[in-house]
């Protein structure tokens, strides 16, 4: 069993330096990458950066190339509502008088009414006098 035990210990032996070795090379790739790895950056931040300002630029060309036609519907929308506020103002003035021509009505109505049932009651007295 002691022969396996150092067998054992032999092959850790040899992973351990192969993991060290793994290890030690990774650490040289990376710092030869790191060069790169930061001019890639560098380029992704100026990239982002133009990409930024062409589309600020595009939306402020677009706002202005807008702008007139914008203020033009403005313009068009207060021209109807100024319409409709006037046919608001001319349909409330014909509710007014219709309704003031029919209490009159109303008034007229309640009168002849009123003389009808005198007149009514005048003629059922004077042909109870007549009967009598």
């Amino acid at each position: 069993m002691a022969g396996e035990s150092c067998k054992e210990d032999d092959k850790l032996t040899d992973l351990d330096r192969k993991i060290s070795e793994l290890r030690t090379a990774k650490k040289r790739v990376f710092e030869c990458m790191k060069p790169f790895s930061e001019e890639l950056e560098m380029i992704t931040q100026q990239e982002r950066e133009c990409v930024e300002e062409r589309h600020r630029l595009r939306t402020e060309q677009h706002d202005r190339e807008k702008h007139p036609q914008t203020v033009q519907r403005v313009i068009e929308l207060e021209t109807e509502l100024k319409q409709a506020n006037c046919e608001n103002v001319k349909l409330s003035d014909t509710i007014r008088n219709r309704k003031h021509s029919l209490d009159q009505a109303a008034k007229h109505s309640k009168a002849q009414l009123h003389k009808i049932a005198e007149l009514e009651s005048s003629l059922a007295a004077a042909q109870r006098e007549n009967y009598t």
